[in-house]
């Protein structure tokens, strides 16, 4: 006798007394016959399971799925090895109720809805049972829910005893190894054995009994409720790693695929989302042999995988024959203590010829290096190679190789790993996303701490989940480590952890992270390192500068892919396009590390370049070459000043404004400060073609040849105004800059018309030559005195007295200066030219509307046109 039989008894007693109740008496009835099968099954399961023929144990982990009564029975038979109870006399007896069942009766309970003709048959049937020749039928035991375990190693449940009574249970750990939340019986001797999965009592008035298995996968068991109408359900995991064969290396599952041993990182799996990928590409991808599951440590890879062979090995259908999981995984992060604990050399797959042996082991038993064997095999065989990016180069080679000669119809490989070394389609993992970590975390306490009360999701502020996923950084595996000190040490002390910048936990995710990148994202995560301060705690600068010193401004993608690599694997993460974060002061004491390691040649090149730029991320490369440049002018030879400047404009990048700076610091440098004339001349023509409609050098350019003081290079100069001004937008005077050069461009013709005629004068009073030659020469000179009066001169005085009405004082400095030199040599090009009106009209106007220190000039050269009108 038990409570849930008590329960069942006491109601058939009751029913019996009235003959209105017989539909509902012969269900109770069938309850109880049923519950005494269930419970024996219940008994034989867990004493037998295991020890079980590999058929018997196939066949029967097959049927328990979704069983018939009669199919019960047969499972009992084939797990009572010892016929403990299924004698002849019991086996003839239980059969005539299967009969029964099958044609009467049917499946499930649906209360007071049939009516039964059979009530004597299954009360008798009921005695027969409990007379069975089984030690718990003969006696009163008690129904023991454990709920859990303390620290001082005691269980804690309830007992419900066969009186129908109940009450708290308390049970040492040295008396018998109990799982939390099943359900036990206790016999009088104080022995234990376990009922769960195949009957569940909930509470004092709420049990139930199996009914089939509705997932395998998930272990999720359907329930029928004895003393109602009602279901109940509730996943069991060692339902969902049923093997019908275990010799210790390997195991077979129920569809008959044979996989090799090895540990799960999880007790229950929960996933990440990425199981769902693996799986499709697993199935049903045809175009490619393997696949590669990459993304940074403890986001859940292997544990994704390991659920998917899981899975694949019990599911109804069978994929693949064999299913070998090797890992070269060397160490692990302990979440328990927060500490990185190693695995040692004979758990791990650590090379390629321990690979093919390893698989060869497990296709045919043997210990041999036969690869030729692996190609040949003409089953299905899915392998999984996990931590891939811990084997050498050598060996990594030798398997991309040998992963090249497999065959897609007979061979599938999943590969996990950290680094961004794909091998066929590319399935990326992430971190977890706040309201993801939230759902994590919820079924963490569900299947860790059930009955815990400590912490509760749904309570959490927004500010302490923001607080959980800074700490945790999203990664399950800090996240698991974070329920647990919560339940040690309280919520409040688990938020001022950072459990992902712990000691090991940087150890662990970051110590090794320079072998598993490219040679290029080598080269850029120790520059990066260089080029942040993390005694400031400035983590940040510019991307260009890090391109830059590297010198890879003109590899553009192959940059831009180290970035992704980077970024990829939670190194840096780029701000707003143009700068980059180093994700942690941690990694930035890495990036330094190793830049250390680097040689010398490497570290001369980068530090000459980061010279050139500095670190200052206030200033962009461009900025700071040109800084750069300008500094040198001080300490540096003339040929390094010339080729700083001329990077700064030979650079595509290099925006118009910068290069602008750079040649007229350079023209300045040259013409000025080292009387370097002609150099400054020849880099200004050498450029022209990049400035010709840039007004500033022009100007320059223009002053640096009218300086020299030869004829060719005055001739220069005015040409070089004169095509500046042939553009038409030059000539629309909208800048003050432009008003400022016309007014040159008219200044120097007049001055070098004027010195014409004056040099012309000269020769022919020397009898240099004749007069013939003199005035042929005057004749050019005046046709060119006409040409300044009608273009420079008549366009100059109409935009002046345009002008006037703006304000002429609103003019730049510059622009006046000019303005009024020009309007000066411009009334000498009229005295020549004996346009003594024109001559007066431009004195009138500039006497009145230029300022007053222009007046004496202009006033006395009108007076000197007077004195020429009357003679």
């Amino acid at each position: 006798m038990d409570y849930i039989l008590q329960k069942i008894n006491k109601k058939i007693s009751f029913l019996e007394k009235g003959s209105q109740n017989e539909s509902e008496l012969k269900v109770y009835y069938q309850s109880k016959v049923e519950y005494l099968l269930v419970l024996i099954l219940a008994y034989l399961w867990n004493k037998n399971l295991e020890s079980l023929e590999p058929d018997a144990k196939e066949r029967v982990v097959k049927i328990v799925e979704k069983p018939t009564i009669g199919q019960i029975l047969e499972i009992c038979r084939k797990l009572d090895t010892k016929k403990e109870i299924f004698k002849k006399k019991a086996n003839s007896l239980i059969d005539s109720y299967t009969e029964l069942r099958n044609q009467r009766i049917g499946h499930g309970y649906v209360y007071q809805d049939a009516i039964g003709k059979r009530i004597d048959h299954l009360r008798n049937l009921s005695l027969e049972i409990e007379s069975l020749p089984i030690s718990f039928f003969n006696q009163d035991i008690d129904l023991v829910v454990v709920s859990n375990i303390n620290d001082q190693g005691t269980y804690h449940g309830i007992a419900y005893r066969a009186d129908g009574d109940y009450d708290y249970w308390n049970c040492p750990q040295q008396v018998h190894q109990f799982f939390p939340n099943d359900l036990y019986g206790l016999m009088n001797n104080n022995t234990y054995f376990r009922l769960s999965p195949f009957i569940s009592l909930r509470t004092e008035e709420e049990y139930y009994i199996f009914n089939s298995i509705v997932e395998r996968l998930t272990g999720k068991i359907k329930y029928n409720r004895i003393n109602k109408t009602g279901e109940y359900f509730q996943e069991y995991q060692e339902l969902c790693k049923l093997y019908v064969e275990n010799d210790g290396h390997r195991k077979k599952g129920i569809n008959g695929t044979i996989i090799n041993v090895f540990d799960n990182n999880y007790k229950k799996y929960i996933d990440v989302g990425i199981k769902a990928k693996i799986t499709e590409f697993i199935i049903k991808n045809k175009s490619s042999v393997a696949s590669t599951v990459w993304g940074h440590g403890g986001v859940g890879k292997t544990a994704s995988v390991q659920r998917v062979c899981e899975e694949l090995t019990n599911s109804s259908t069978k994929y693949f024959d064999y299913i070998v999981f090797l890992s070269a995984k060397d160490r692990f992060y302990d979440y328990f203590t927060g500490t990185v604990k190693i695995i040692e050399d004979e758990q791990k797959t650590g090379s390629f010829d321990k690979l093919i042996r390893n698989i060869n082991f497990i296709l045919r038993k043997e210990d041999i290096y036969d690869t030729d064997y692996i190609y040949e095999f003409e089953g299905k065989l899915l392998l999984i190679i996990d931590d891939y990016e811990t084997f050498s180069s050598d060996d990594k080679e030798e398997i991309e190789n040998f992963i090249k000669k497999l065959n897609i119809n007979h061979h599938k490989v999943i590969i996990t790993t950290r680094a961004n070394l794909i091998v066929g389609y590319e399935i990326q993992t992430n971190e977890l996303k706040k309201d993801e970590t939230k759902q994590f975390l919820t079924q963490i306490r569900n299947i860790e701490f059930p009955t815990s009360s400590v912490i509760h999701e749904a309570q959490l502020t927004s500010k302490q989940l923001d607080k959980i996923q800074d700490i945790t950084s999203g990664r399950p595996l800090f996240i698991f480590q974070f329920a647990y000190i919560v339940e040690q040490r309280g919520l409040p002390y688990a938020l001022s952890k950072d459990f992902k910048s712990g000691e090991d936990a940087i150890k662990f995710l970051y110590g090794r992270i320079y072998d598993y990148l490219s040679k290029t994202a080598q080269n850029v995560f120790v520059a990066m390192g260089i080029l942040t301060n993390n005694s400031e705690g400035d983590l940040t600068n510019l991307l260009e500068k890090v391109k830059y010193i590297l010198n890879l401004e003109h590899r553009e993608n192959e940059f831009n892919m180290a970035i992704k690599e980077l970024e990829k694997l939670r190194i840096i993460e780029v701000i707003e396009v143009k700068f980059f974060r180093v994700y942690s002061s941690e990694i930035q004491e890495f990036m330094n590390e190793y830049y250390q390691y680097k040689d010398h040649q490497f570290k001369r090149g980068v530090t000459n370049r980061l010279n050139q730029v500095s670190k200052n991320k206030e200033l962009d490369n461009e900025i700071a070459l040109l800084k750069n440049a300008n500094d040198s002018r001080l300490s540096r030879s003339e040929t390094e000043v010339v080729t700083s400047y001329k990077q700064i404009l030979n650079r595509p990048s290099s925006p118009h404004s910068v290069k602008l700076e750079a040649i007229l610091n350079l023209g300045s440098y040259l013409f000025s400060d080292r009387g370097n004339q002609d150099e400054a001349i020849k880099v200004f023509e050498d450029y022209y073609t990049q400035f010709s409609h840039d007004p500033q050098y022009i100007k320059m350019y223009a002053i640096y040849n009218w300086a020299k003081g030869a004829k060719s290079y005055r001739e220069k100069s005015i040409q070089i105004l004169l095509e500046y001004f042939s553009r038409s937008e030059n000539r629309k005077f909208s800048e003050d800059i432009n008003i400022e050069l016309f007014g040159t461009l008219l200044t120097n013709r007049a001055i070098f018309g004027i010195e014409q005629r004056e040099e012309t004068k000269t020769k022919c009073d020397r009898q240099e030559i004749t007069s013939e030659e003199r005035n042929k020469e005057w004749t050019e000179q005046k046709e060119a005195f006409l040409d300044i009066s009608r273009h420079q001169g008549n366009d100059l005085f109409n935009l002046l007295k345009q002008k006037k009405s703006e304000g002429y004082e609103k003019l730049s400095s510059g622009a006046r200066q000019n303005v009024a030199a020009a309007l000066y040599q411009l009334v000498e090009i009229y005295i020549r030219l004996k346009q003594y009106h024109s001559g007066i009209e431009i004195c009138d106007f500039a006497i009145v509307h230029l300022p007053k220190h222009f007046y004496d000039q202009f006033f006395t050269k009108r007076q000197l046109i007077y004195r020429f009108q009357e003679r």
